[in-house]
């Protein structure tokens, strides 16, 4: 019952923990970025407000260069324009059926009810409104590149 819980809360399980994070379109250690599997820099990742360049650190080198010469790719969300779920390790392609990057996550959204994905896409594929697909069980899906968050807040 509710009065078992602090504050009447309900506990939920990491799917849904899952699904309401990539509607805001926040990133998951292990999945958008993985120090051995697919290791990436916050200007890549979108969260450059974290980085702070007037203090020394390692790595800050490489950080800054980046950050003056911009990035090949980077972290978008994508929506699916026909049925089908996206999901870790999709395929990304360019209209013409080429492979331009991976989904990192995807899930149907609850509240939007559409199939929803963050992935990396090069720089000249990632712009809001730019056609790809993404191939899902061996099938190419529509979709488009897209802001996030998928969900006002």
């Amino acid at each position: 019952s509710a009065g078992d819980h602090a504050v009447g809360a309900v506990p939920c399980g990491l799917g849904a923990r899952d699904t309401l994070r990539l509607e805001m379109g926040f990133l998951l250690s292990g999945q958008e970025f993985d120090p051995e599997e697919n290791p990436r820099t916050p200007y890549e990742a979108g969260i450059d407000f974290a980085v702070k360049l007037d203090t020394e650190f390692v790595g800050r080198d490489a950080l800054e260069r980046q950050r003056e010469e911009g990035v090949d790719e980077k972290l978008v969300g994508i929506e699916l324009l026909d049925r089908g779920v996206p999901r870790h390790g999709y395929d990304v392609t360019s209209t013409e059926g080429h492979v331009i990057g991976s989904v990192t996550s995807g899930t149907m959204s609850p509240t939007l009810g559409d199939p929803i994905a963050l992935g990396y896409l090069p720089v000249d594929d990632a712009e809001p409104g730019t056609r790809v697909g993404v191939v899902v069980r061996g099938s190419e899906k529509r979709a488009k590149v897209t802001t996030t968050p998928f969900v006002d807040r």
